[in-house]
């Protein structure tokens, strides 16, 4: 906030008459270097310092939230106290920047996504600002299948068309666990939202663009009428529209990339855990949010994603991509050259050869985790 608000023309009145103590400042600059050091292993040989309490931690989110959310101002501050606090914060931001990978595009609204872990389509999915609501609607979950809640933080600096927020709905195919082999699909299609983007409206139907969410809600009768009136795009109209206003490259560049090394690296992650069966396949649908500087961020990862033709675009596109899961799965089976459509192989993991067992060794690494007293103090 600091730092996106003072502004040599903007100090006096942003520090007018306000009652939100500059202290806080100070606490997010300390609680954030607690966390650099943390992350620098520079807090291993030092003296603990003074825990944190949940009533400080209170004290600091009701400020914010009247900072964020409900127009509030700080307290009157001379001007050397101002330039002082934005100097602090501007260095901390740049220390903590290698360690907060998102931090250009998750803004400072503080807005968090919740879902249900065992839900689809978008359902039960909520954009939310405030801890204690997150925490009283994921404990008063009803519905068996919204026992488990996953909360990610809600990216709030999205790339835009025409104003109005999207993601990317890009397939891939995995046939083999061990060995690891991925195909991904060479088209994917935009999802759109009915509405403009908004950060102080957090209705699902700015936020979720989901077709089985936005078909539920008309389009903004204000909007750019060059949006979809189905709400979805297929991958070469994107790559028209990138052509259009000057960022041709940014396609081939950063985008498809970013989303190929985004999908390997959360499969890697989960390969351990996924069951190795021979003679079967999965597809999957990943979805993308693209940031203001165009670099994909995974959003989810779908088992079974719909294939049905709920649009034109989704009636051409799915068609073609089962067809072409069958040719992946049965004809490159017993044929290396055969046609895979529009499938090419991601990733394919090389196996080392399996070290030669000589007698019957019996070898164990035993081990305690050492426990920091951050940890395990109250």
């Amino acid at each position: 906030i600091i730092v996106n608000q003072v502004t040599t023309a903007e100090s006096d009145q942003f520090f007018r008459n306000g009652k939100v103590p500059v202290s806080i400042v100070d606490f997010a600059n300390a609680q954030c270097s607690e966390y650099i050091q943390h992350r620098q292993h520079d807090d291993l040989d030092r003296q603990e310092n003074p825990l944190t309490t949940a009533r400080e931690w209170t004290e600091f989110l009701n400020w914010f939230n009247q900072l964020a959310h409900e127009d509030g101002q700080f307290e009157t501050t001379s001007y050397p106290m101002i330039q002082a606090l934005y100097t602090m914060s501007k260095m901390t931001l740049k220390n903590i920047e290698p360690y907060w990978p998102l931090i250009e595009v998750e803004g400072w609204k503080n807005l968090w996504v919740v879902k249900p872990s065992a839900d689809y389509c978008g359902r039960g999915v909520k954009v939310m600002r405030n801890i204690e609501d997150i925490i009283c609607n994921v404990e008063t979950a009803t519905d068996f299948r919204m026992g488990r809640h996953i909360v990610q933080k809600y990216i709030e600096r999205p790339l835009l068309i025409y104003n109005t927020k999207f993601d990317i709905r890009q397939w891939f195919l995995i046939t083999s666990v061990y060995p690891l082999t991925i195909w991904f699909y060479k088209e994917c299609y935009l999802r759109f939202s009915s509405q403009p983007f908004s950060l102080v409206n957090l209705h699902e139907s700015i936020h979720l663009t989901n077709n089985a969410i936005q078909r539920n809600y008309s389009n903004n009768r204000h909007r750019d009428p060059k949006l979809p009136h189905e709400n979805m795009w297929h991958s070469s109209k994107f790559q028209d529209y990138l052509n259009e206003i000057g960022e041709t490259d940014k396609w081939k560049t950063v985008i498809l990339p970013g989303m190929k090394q985004g999908i390997v690296g959360a499969v890697l992650a989960s390969q351990d855990e996924m069951i190795d069966r021979t003679n079967s396949f999965e597809l999957y649908g990943a979805d993308f949010l693209l940031g203001i500087d165009y670099v994909p961020i995974l959003l989810e990862i779908n088992m079974g994603p719909a294939m049905h033709a709920s649009t034109k675009v989704t009636g051409e596109i799915c068609k073609s991509g089962l067809e072409d899961v069958i040719k992946v799965v049965l004809d490159a089976k017993h044929n290396p050259k055969a046609d895979t459509g529009k499938f090419e192989i991601l990733y394919k993991q090389e196996l080392g050869p399996r070290p030669h067992h000589t007698g019957d060794l019996e070898l164990l690494v035993a081990g305690q985790k050492i426990v920091s007293d951050r940890i395990i103090k109250k």
